[in-house]
């Protein structure tokens, strides 16, 4: 359906996605690639998170030409805009923009909520159903706001990530989920 509603039968030229996690990456590969016309098209992939490439994904590349990916080694945006301008037309881009767009508000609501409301937001407005995953990570994210001494909603990625680092649960859950948690609450 991703597929259908972003792109025409038989596209033949190159689709750019940028943001996300290798979970959603894999989510667009599946969407988009039946789309693609063999001849010459393919999809490029800049996803920013430093974990490895799942085997799923692998196992898609090694299967269908394709699909590319770009590994971030700074910041991902700059990879998809140097392939932006590279390129002599595209017949698209997917992008996720959703860590950019955070109420006003955000660092200062995180600098003052308690680790129990928090966890209740997260688990309210989170893709897991983990009570104790969300509530642990919510008790983490409070330390270690007052360790970063968070001052604007620029820093609320990188405070996330390391939450998500100290936590160091292979569950998760993604600082990108918890985002988008903050987000919809």
């Amino acid at each position: 359906m991703l597929g259908r509603a972003l792109l025409p039968n038989g596209a033949a030229g190159c689709v750019l996605g940028y943001g996300g996690n290798w979970s959603v990456a894999t989510g667009v590969a599946e969407a988009i690639l039946p789309r693609l016309n063999s001849a010459g098209a393919h999809l490029e992939l800049h996803v920013g998170v430093k974990a490895p490439v799942p085997a799923t994904l692998r196992r898609t590349a090694c299967a269908d030409v394709r699909l590319r990916w770009w590994l971030p080694q700074r910041r991902h945006l700059g990879s998809f805009m140097e392939s932006l301008r590279e390129k002599d037309s595209i017949e698209g881009a997917l992008m996720d923009m959703s860590g950019l767009v955070l109420p006003s508000n955000a660092a200062g609501f995180l600098k003052t909520v308690s680790s129990e409301v928090l966890g209740k937001i997260f688990q309210t407005h989170g893709e897991q159903q983990d009570e104790l995953l969300w509530s642990r990570f919510a008790e983490v994210l409070v330390v270690q706001c007052h360790q970063m001494r968070l001052k604007n909603n620029a820093d609320i990625p990188g405070l996330f990530a390391a939450a998500a680092r100290v936590l160091d649960d292979v569950a998760g859950p993604s600082p990108d989920a918890a985002m988008t948690a903050l987000r919809t609450h």
